[in-house]
């Protein structure tokens, strides 16, 4: 799993991100992220079962289009 953040620093604060105790995978140790005050949060995901190459397609153009 990927986790890629696009965000400006604007409300940016030197917390970081509480990891829930029933899922320490969410961050692994040593990939936490600094915590921003209202800033929204959309997740993405592609690809989630085998064989669903198109996902994997409309999500680089998202992310090609975001990043432009």
């Amino acid at each position: 799993m990927e986790i890629i953040t696009i965000s400006s620093k604007e409300g940016i604060t030197d917390e970081i991100e509480k990891v829930p105790d029933n899922d320490p995978l969410c961050f692994p140790e040593g990939c936490k992220s600094l915590k921003f005050n209202n800033k929204k949060v959309v997740f993405l995901t592609s690809r989630v079962h085998p064989g669903e190459t198109p996902g994997s397609h409309v999500l680089n153009g998202f992310i090609n289009l975001l990043t432009e």
